[in-house]
């Protein structure tokens, strides 16, 4: 059976890990060459500056861009123009490799979450259904257990 260790399990394949986009950026010869020194120097810090490990991070700006607000000068220990920096660099790689516009990024619903879920009525009773149920729920291979 999978292990799920972290939030990150329950987005889709089709998402890159910031692991995963340190790795692309670096090889890639259509990516600037100048600028490319500075982005992964970016990129490498925020895995640092955050206490996770790069491989557990979504490269898309639903996760990426409340963590990078959350970060200051005092919890850093860098400048101000540093952080905005490393903003800059992110929305720059987003932007690069077409990411930023991608909003929809959880694992779809198992075949039995989607019988239930297309049985709810309208919007209220999603948004209901989804602040009683857990959302790993809807996860691919996810067995569904009732208590």
């Amino acid at each position: 059976m999978k292990q799920f260790l972290n939030r990150f399990d329950f987005t889709s394949d089709a998402v890159p890990s910031l692991a995963e986009m340190i790795a692309r950026v670096q090889p890639n010869p259509e990516f600037p060459e100048k600028r490319r020194p500075f982005v992964l120097s970016s990129l490498r810090r925020i895995p640092k500056w955050t206490g996770r490990d790069a491989n557990t991070i979504p490269f898309i700006p639903p996760t990426l861009r409340p963590l990078l607000a959350g970060m200051s000068p005092t919890t850093t220990g860098v400048s101000g123009q540093r952080l905005r920096n490393v903003r800059s660099d992110v929305n720059f790689v987003l932007a690069h490799y077409n990411l930023g516009g991608m909003r929809q990024h959880l694992a779809p619903f198992t075949p039995e979450v989607r019988r239930l879920w297309d049985r709810l009525d309208d919007k209220y009773e999603q948004t209901v259904a989804q602040s009683l149920f857990p959302l790993p729920i809807g996860a691919q291979d996810l067995p569904m257990r009732c208590r």
